[in-house]
């Protein structure tokens, strides 16, 4: 196994032969031997390096974020039909000038009988639901 370490290491190593590969004043035979010596080391800490640039990446970690999105289904979005606590709090700033935190309005409006179940935490608000919120909040509305 690995470690961060000893992975840093491993990856400084390959840099610095990479670079001694690179350099034009390197003789061949010294570029053939790190050649060999970088594809060696590539291999067995299961690494991949692009030879003009000189990066390593890892070939596990590549195939593994391609199973992660493969399993991963797409989160299905519900419809918004009314409001939002977030958008009953700028609609009371806008309309009254009033500020309101968002928890703050949560507690509020679990005062109420219809929504004191203790169980939603994210509302879709109707426009009843609306006009009846702001009358328990102490607003006139028309």
């Amino acid at each position: 196994m690995v470690t961060k370490q000893n992975m840093s290491s491993v990856l400084k190593k390959l840099n610095l032969a990479w670079v001694k590969w690179k350099h034009e004043t390197t003789p061949v035979q010294e570029k053939d031997a790190l050649e060999g010596l970088i594809k060696k080391m590539l291999e067995k800490y299961q690494l991949e390096m692009d030879w003009k640039t000189g990066q390593v990446k890892e070939v596990g970690s590549k195939q593994e974020t391609n199973k992660k999105q493969e399993k991963q289904e797409p989160k299905k979005k519900t419809a918004k039909k009314g409001m939002s606590t977030g958008d009953l709090i700028k609609f009371i700033f806008e309309t009254y000038q009033d500020e309101w935190t968002g928890k703050n309005l949560r507690r509020k409006i679990r005062q109420m009988e219809k929504w004191n179940d203790g169980k939603m935490t994210h509302y879709d608000f109707t426009e009843e639901d609306v006009k009846e919120i702001l009358t328990h909040l102490g607003y006139k509305v028309s």
